[in-house]
């Protein structure tokens, strides 16, 4: 029977504590973020149009708080050490006030608007220009009104956001690129494996350039951008690559080019299964 008892007790007191450490304190979030991002930086933003009323509803959400500081580092780019490393969480709250001003039919109030906007503050308020980073917000916007976005997106918390929002990482996308590789594309999911296939795999060009030169594309970079280059011209492992995961990233499809030896593939996370693909 004291055994019985002593088991309550301590089974009691695990569960009180779970409860207690499940129970977080906004405030302790709160600082958090006001400390990485220094008070020089939230000053600074409510001065702007609109700002005070941004950091209010802010620091007023506490998830909001939450997915902006624990999604990953404040930055996609790499950092030397703490001040850098700050300068990216200043540089992403600026982003995100920036994005909230210029929000469109009120997109960020819902919960897909919102996790899209704090993603793209955290993966390229840093080194994307103001006016990129309303048109890409704009573009999402626009594809969810029209659902054209894959189902499973509305979904995603910020952290797989920024996975979709990364664009590769290593693969710089331009909003032309962007807004063409969504129309030129959309299936079902199971289908973005083999999306990189509607480019040709041709290491030289119909003039007998090489892949590999710089004249490759040469001849038509007036006319086309550089997905539609990789298209109609075609391309070898990187290019590929590149335009499959994009295209997938284009629908809100969580997707990564991967370099391997000799070769490049890409991996995008299959729903059907739950986990990571790969599509060479």
């Amino acid at each position: 029977m004291k055994r019985f008892f002593l088991f309550i007790t301590v089974f009691c007191m695990a569960v009180g504590g779970f409860a207690k450490e499940a129970k977080r304190d906004p405030a302790v979030v709160k600082n958090y973020i006001r400390a990485c991002v220094g008070e020089e930086t939230i000053k600074k933003i409510a001065k702007h149009e609109g700002g005070a009323a941004f950091l209010k509803k802010f620091f007023g959400d506490q998830d909001w708080m939450e997915q902006f500081a624990g999604s990953g580092a404040w930055s996609i780019k790499p950092w030397k050490g703490i001040k850098e490393e700050n300068e990216c969480a200043a540089k992403a709250l600026e982003a995100l006030d920036l994005l909230v001003w210029n929000d469109k039919d009120d997109f960020i109030s819902s919960k897909i608007g919102r996790n899209i906007a704090t993603a793209l503050a955290l993966n390229h308020g840093i080194d994307w220009t103001e006016e990129k980073l309303v048109l890409v917000m704009e573009c999402y916007r626009e594809w969810a009104k029209d659902g054209t976005l894959h189902d499973d997106a509305w979904n995603h918390d910020v952290r797989a956001w920024r996975e979709v929002l990364g664009f590769g990482q290593n693969a710089p996308l331009s909003v032309e690129n962007l807004r063409w590789i969504h129309d030129f594309a959309n299936v079902p999911a199971e289908r973005y494996y083999g999306v990189c296939w509607r480019c040709a795999y041709r290491l030289f060009n119909c003039f007998g350039a090489s892949v590999h030169g710089p004249m490759y594309y040469a001849p038509w970079q007036h006319r086309w951008n550089t997905q539609e280059l990789r298209y109609r011209v075609g391309g070898v492992c990187g290019a590929l690559s590149k335009f499959g995961s994009q295209c997938a990233a284009a629908h809100g499809i969580r997707a990564f080019t991967a370099g391997q030896t000799g070769h490049c593939a890409f991996v995008l996370w299959d729903y059907t299964v739950d986990r990571w693909g790969i599509a060479y």
